[in-house]
């Protein structure tokens, strides 16, 4: 019984340690988010420079820390080895410092010292436990999760099935929306929404990309100033644009209006190479030339006020200049396509080959025109006919007799 309430005890407090450590990370993404969105003021942006150039130079408190507040806070003063030791003879070899407040401009007042991470130490510590080869073909096991791709192939169960993730107290959640309109799971969307409320930046789209395809250069193109062209050359630019995306395919675009607001939609070509524009967290589409330039660019449009356009390109480093495609599921199938579309079609080679194969099939390996075997045959073939026809003339004459 005593041990079933340890038990409980160390499970309720391990479950603690990892909301806090959760709550922290969540923190620090936010704050990475709203210096990408540009939300922080100078007081704040200096705060976070002191914090940094500590972490650098004297390390950061453990996650054991006697309190879970201080976690993950950089030292004040150096992390280094106590070394206490009591008068049994047991020594403390813990590294230990004083943590700083959250400005990073003094010590955190009324605070004990915590355990750290010293700078020239990369892990933690503790009791390295030997891996099995269990262990290693599991952890080696090909991860299947989908992942957001720049020209992704769409299906009309995409379109159809698709369920708006707006929040309406999320007025910034237009990039969630697209990539649960392109086939992320809600629990990443529903993620994404909590953790960026104030909207993604083309930077932190570009830095998303580049750590789920690294073997990929990804640049979020924007176009000239709309406004300063003429209308011809704006219908040349978006010609360009879906000429850009296969047939079949959908990539993530945004739209930056002259107030300088930023809105984040999808650009796809359907099978029948029309152009289409999701507006995914609105719900509205625009499908082919007409409804793009009147409905969605028009002057009674949605959209009458752009200053840019923008789309997301993934083009391979290996100097081939393929762009990135990626299937239903998420998987990238760059290579697959484009190695179909080098191999020639001719319609009537095709119909030869199966005609000829159908042939073959048939055809017995030793049936040879002018063969021994096939000469064999035959002659047995008109013996047995010869002795069929004897054999019937003389039953019939012996029954007439």
């Amino acid at each position: 019984m005593r041990q079933l309430k340890q038990k409980k005890m160390y499970e309720k407090m391990l479950k603690l340690k990892h909301t806090t450590l959760n709550n922290s990370l969540m923190m620090e993404q936010q704050q990475i988010s709203n210096a990408l969105a540009g939300d922080i003021n100078p007081e704040r942006r200096a705060a976070a420079k002191r914090r940094r150039n500590l972490k650098q130079q004297n390390g950061t408190v453990h996650e054991d820390a006697r309190i879970d507040g201080m976690v993950n806070r950089p030292c004040f003063t150096n992390c280094e080895k106590k070394s206490w030791c009591d008068p049994s003879g047991w020594c403390d070899t813990n590294y230990y410092c004083t943590p700083s407040n959250r400005e990073g401009s003094a010590k955190e007042p009324n605070m004990k010292d915590q355990k750290c991470v010293p700078v020239n130490k990369k892990t933690k510590g503790g009791r390295k436990y030997k891996r099995g080869k269990t262990f290693k073909r599991r952890h080696n096991k090909r991860k299947t999760t989908k992942r957001g791709g720049m020209r992704r192939r769409m299906d009309n169960k995409m379109v159809n099935e698709y369920q708006n993730p707006h929040k309406l107290n999320r007025p910034n959640d237009c990039c969630p929306c697209v990539f649960k309109l392109l086939g992320m799971p809600i629990d990443q969307v529903l993620f994404y929404q909590d953790n960026f409320g104030s909207g993604f930046t083309s930077e932190a789209l570009v830095e998303g990309m580049n750590s789920g395809f690294p073997e990929y250069n990804n640049i979020m193109w924007q176009s000239p100033d709309l406004s300063k062209q003429s209308r011809e050359s704006n219908n040349q630019l978006l010609e360009m644009i879906f000429n850009s995306i296969p047939a079949g395919t959908a990539a993530v675009g945004g739209i930056e209006r002259m107030d300088g607001t930023k809105h984040c939609i999808a650009f796809a070509v359907t099978d029948f190479n029309q152009p289409v524009v999701f507006d995914a967290q609105v719900g509205r589409i625009y499908h082919g030339v007409d409804s793009i330039i009147n409905q969605w660019l028009g002057t009674n449009g949605q959209e009458p006020n752009l200053r840019h356009i923008y789309i997301l390109n993934s083009i391979r480093k290996d100097g081939s200049n393929l762009q990135l495609i990626l299937d239903i599921s998420g998987n990238d199938i760059t290579l697959d396509v484009n190695q179909k579309a080098l191999e020639p079609y001719n319609k009537a080679s095709k119909t030869i080959q199966k005609a000829v194969r159908s042939y073959l099939k048939k055809k017995k390996p030793d049936d040879k025109i002018g063969g021994k075997k096939t000469r064999r045959k035959k002659r047995k073939r008109m013996r047995g006919k010869r002795k069929g026809k004897t054999k019937r003339k003389r039953k019939r004459t012996r029954y007439r007799k």
